[in-house]
């Protein structure tokens, strides 16, 4: 139940390898190497964030350019030795888990396993919610905001990876749950320049945040 700590450091993961995209600095890099390492350590499950970054290299257009120098190579080689341990001792020691998680699929619950997440949606978030983050996405969208682009992968990663994995829990949504916050808001940001709709959309954010704890608390205690 390492969900909670794994989210915050796929986030600080995150933010250091988007700041090594944007500057293209080698120290950026090698710290998302490390970081990333630690993630996987805290738990297994955080290799899902090695193709988010990787297909988000390709959409800018960097993932060749990663290759061809040698800080890519140095953080490769960094992620191998700090990771072996860990494979080893999986290896070893995670039979159960290594089944649990990609044993033999079961074709006759194969739709069960294409639909489960979408569905853990309505239980994680409220319709008020849904709606912003719908809202959200369109905005992003029309406003050709490249910037949604990272976290529009996430949900995409986490989505494909998860589903693959043979065990279906909803807590493993979580890892997605910043990106639909981040869609949520996105309106209320576009309205920054109105003053008037700016404040009003705020008030509407902070009561839909309200109706969404009263909601989980009434599913806590229900």
């Amino acid at each position: 139940m390492a969900e909670i700590p794994v989210l915050s450091m796929t986030m600080l993961t995150a933010y250091v390898f988007y700041r090594y995209t944007e500057t293209r600095r080698p120290g950026y890099l090698y710290a998302s190497a490390i970081i990333f390492c630690l993630t996987v350590w805290t738990k297994q499950t955080a290799i899902f964030i090695l193709p988010w970054f990787l297909l988000f290299l390709a959409i800018k257009k960097q993932f060749l350019s990663f290759f061809r120098h040698k800080e890519g190579w140095i953080a490769i080689a960094c992620i191998i030795l700090l990771l072996i341990p860990l494979v080893l001792i999986t290896l070893k020691l995670g039979d159960t888990n290594i089944e649990q998680s990609i044993g033999v699929k079961n074709p006759n619950f194969r739709w069960h396993r294409v639909t489960f997440y979408f569905l853990a949606l309505k239980v994680q978030l409220t319709w008020p919610v849904l709606i912003l983050c719908i809202t959200g996405m369109g905005c992003a969208i029309w406003k050709r905001d490249h910037r949604s682009i990272y976290f529009a992968l996430l949900v995409i990663i986490v989505y494909t990876f998860f589903t693959y994995l043979k065990v279906k829990e909803i807590r493993y949504t979580i890892f997605w749950t910043p990106a639909f916050c981040l869609f949520a808001v996105l309106p209320v940001l576009y309205l920054l320049r109105s003053k008037i709709f700016y404040i009003a959309g705020n008030v509407v954010l902070v009561f839909i945040v309200i109706y969404q704890k009263i909601d989980e608390n009434m599913i806590n205690t229900g």
